[in-house]
């Protein structure tokens, strides 16, 4: 039975052997692609426009894929995460909107401040109160049907 640190340490080497192959890879590859590029090019010093031309083209394809497969796979199987968010990020603004309020700077909370709690107008803050409760719960319930309606693993 092996401890934890020598689980912790091939999992290490595993990592920088993964790392290191594909990046003497990437790095060799891209290396002569370059060089060919630039010695083949109308102004190289072994001018190919043709040959140029089309491995140029082939280099614009492979750098436009990991852009399609963002747009393609990526970014519909994180929409509904994406939404999420974004939904908890604008409830949250809504509360913030509500503090800033109480502070005076307008809106809700300035009402609730001004109306309900310094003229002991119970019936206003219990007003703004169900806004904002109401308002939240709009947002939640739009934010979650909208969630679900670009969720494709339903």
């Amino acid at each position: 039975m092996s401890s934890p640190v020598d689980t912790y340490l091939q999992a290490l080497r595993q990592t920088l052997l993964m790392v290191g192959v594909s990046s003497a890879i990437a790095i060799g590859l891209g290396l002569l692609l370059a060089v060919v590029l630039t010695v083949t090019s109308p102004r190289g010093l072994y001018a190919r426009p043709g040959f140029y031309r089309l491995l140029s083209i082939v280099v614009n394809i492979f750098r436009a894929i990991p852009f399609i497969i963002l747009l393609v796979v990526l970014l519909p199987e994180a929409l509904p995460g994406i939404i999420g968010g974004m939904t908890i990020c604008v409830i949250a603004i809504v509360n913030a909107s509500a503090m800033a309020g109480a502070v005076g700077a307008g809106g809700l909370g300035d009402l609730a401040i001004r109306y309900g709690y310094e003229r002991y107008e119970t019936r206003v803050m219990f007003e703004v109160i169900v806004i904002l409760v109401a308002l939240v719960s709009v947002l939640q319930f739009a934010g979650e049907w909208l969630a679900r309606r670009v969720d494709h693993k339903r």
